[in-house]
C-alpha cells in the first residue's frame, strides 16, 4: 500500500474556514450523557459562534473556496449521509465489498462513478486511483459483470455430483431435525391445549353456578384466545411432518445451487460474511488483450476456485 493522503484528512482541510482567513470558536460543546459519566460533543447554534477575520491566514481565494463548497454540497446531495462520501457509502450492501484488491497497489476496489458515463450502472475501480489519484490503474468494471462472471466460475466449481450429494444429505438431515423438533413442540402444544380446555370448562361451570364477574369473563376470554393461538400453531406445524422424497430434495438443491448469485443476493450481509471465510482477497489484475481491449483477471486467494478467472471489463480505460 502506498503512503498517501487520507480522504478524511483532506475532507477536514476542505471544510476548515481558516484557509479562507476566518477563525471560528464556540462551534461545539461537551455535555454529559444522562446516566453516565461520559461527555459527548454536541454542536452549538450558529448564533453562538464567535468569528474573527484573519486575512493573513488566507491561502485560497474566496471564489475558489465557494466553488469547493458547492462541489462538496453536490457530492452530499448525490451520496447523502452528510458527507460520508463515495468511499464509505460504496462499500455497503455489495457482495464483493472488501474482497477485491487492485493488483497494482493493493487497495480495495470500490464502487466509483465512471468518467463521462451517463448511466446508473455501478462500476468497481481502484480506491487509490479514484479517491487519491495515487495509482495508475484506471480500469473499471461493471458491478453486474464481475459478480456474474466470478460467481459463474464458483458455481462451475461447486455444481458437482459430490457437492450436490453432500448438500442433499445435509439438507435432509436438517429437515429431519426440524421435523423432530416440531413433533416434540406439537406434543407440548396438544398437552397445553387439553389443560386450557379443562380450565375453560371449570370457568364456565363457575359462571353457571355463582354468576359471572368481570374477572371471570376476562379469564374466559384469555383462555379462548390461547386456544385459538394453539390451534393456528398446530395447523401450521401439521405440514412439517410430511416426508420429503430424496429425489425432490436433490432437485431442490440442484436448482438453488444453479443460481448461486441469486441465492447469495437474498441476504447480502450474511453471504459476504460466508464468502470471507473462504478467501482472504481476490486480486484484480488489469491486462490488455491482443486487440488492445482491457480486461481484469481475478486470481488467487479463493480456496474454492483453482486457477484464474477471466473477467472482461466494460468501458475500457477511462
Amino acid at each position: 500500500m502506498r503512503a498517501t493522503w487520507c480522504p478524511t484528512a483532506i475532507r477536514a482541510i476542505l471544510h476548515n474556514p481558516i484557509y479562507r482567513g476566518k477563525l471560528i470558536w464556540n462551534r461545539s460543546q461537551f455535555v454529559k450523557r444522562p446516566g453516565t459519566n461520559k461527555r459527548v460533543q454536541r454542536p452549538r447554534p450558529q448564533s453562538e459562534w464567535i468569528t474573527m477575520e484573519r486575512p493573513e491566514l488566507r491561502i485560497v481565494t474566496e471564489d475558489l473556496w465557494q466553488r469547493v463548497q458547492e462541489r462538496l454540497q453536490l457530492v452530499k446531495d448525490i451520496y447523502g449521509h452528510a458527507g460520508a462520501g463515495i468511499h464509505k457509502a460504496s462499500l455497503s450492501g455489495y457482495l464483493l465489498a472488501g474482497l477485491l484488491k487492485c493488483d497494482w497497489c493493493g487497495a480495495n476496489l470500490i464502487i466509483v462513478a465512471g468518467k463521462g458515463r451517463k448511466t446508473k450502472r455501478k462500476y468497481y475501480g481502484c480506491s487509490q486511483r479514484f479517491n487519491r489519484g495515487a495509482c495508475a490503474n484506471e480500469l473499471t468494471i461493471r458491478l453486474d459483470v464481475i459478480e456474474r462472471n466470478l460467481f459463474a466460475g464458483l458455481q462451475r466449481t461447486v455444481l458437482t455430483d459430490e457437492v450436490i450429494s453432500y448438500t442433499t444429505t445435509e439438507v435432509t438431515r436438517r429437515i429431519h431435525e426440524r421435523q423432530a423438533f416440531v413433533s416434540v413442540q406439537g406434543a407440548k402444544m396438544r398437552d397445553r391445549k387439553l389443560e386450557v380446555e379443562q380450565e375453560l370448562e371449570r370457568l364456565i361451570t363457575a359462571i353457571a353456578t355463582t354468576g359471572h364477574s368481570d374477572a371471570v369473563i376476562q379469564a374466559v376470554a384469555q383462555r379462548q384466545r390461547e386456544l385459538d393461538q394453539i390451534a393456528q400453531e398446530l395447523k401450521a406445524a401439521s405440514g412439517a411432518g410430511v416426508e420429503l422424497h430424496p429425489g425432490n430434495i436433490r432437485k431442490f438443491v440442484t436448482r438453488r445451487v444453479s443460481d448461486l448469485l441469486g441465492l447469495l443476493s437474498v441476504d447480502t450481509s450474511k453471504a459476504r460474511a460466508e464468502l470471507i471465510k473462504h478467501t482472504r482477497e481476490i486480486r484484480m489484475i488489469p491486462e490488455k488483450g491482443d486487440d488492445g481491449r482491457p480486461y481484469y483477471v481475478a486470481a488467487g486467494g479463493w480456496d474454492l476456485m483453482a486457477g484464474r478467472l477471466l473477467l472482461i471489463g466494460c468501458g475500457g480505460w477511462i
